[in-house]
C-alpha cells in the first residue's frame, strides 16, 4: 500500500492511477534483510490526453516509508 501511496504521488493525475487487483506486482527482500523490500509492479496513468498508459513500477519500502525508484511506461 505504501509502495501504490509513492507512485500515486508521482503521477500526474493520481485519482487515475489503476492497480491490478490480481497480479503484477511482487516484493522481495533486498540482501536477505526483513527490513527493506524491493516493490514492483504494474500501474496504469492517464495522460495529459486522457489516455491511460501502462506503467511498471520499482520502489523500496523500509521503516514504513516507500520511495519510488522508477517509473517507466511499458
Amino acid at each position: 500500500v505504501a509502495c501504490r501511496n509513492a507512485v500515486r504521488s508521482e503521477a500526474n493525475f493520481p485519482s487515475k492511477a489503476d492497480f491490478p487487483w490480481l497480479g503484477g506486482h511482487g516484493a522481495s527482500p533486498v540482501g536477505g534483510n526483513l527490513k527493506y523490500w524491493a516493490v514492483t509492479g504494474n500501474v496504469d496513468l492517464m495522460n495529459a490526453f486522457g489516455a491511460m498508459i501502462p506503467h511498471k513500477y520499482m520502489c523500496v519500502y523500509k521503516d514504513r516509508h516507500a520511495e519510488v525508484l522508477s517509473l517507466l511506461p511499458g
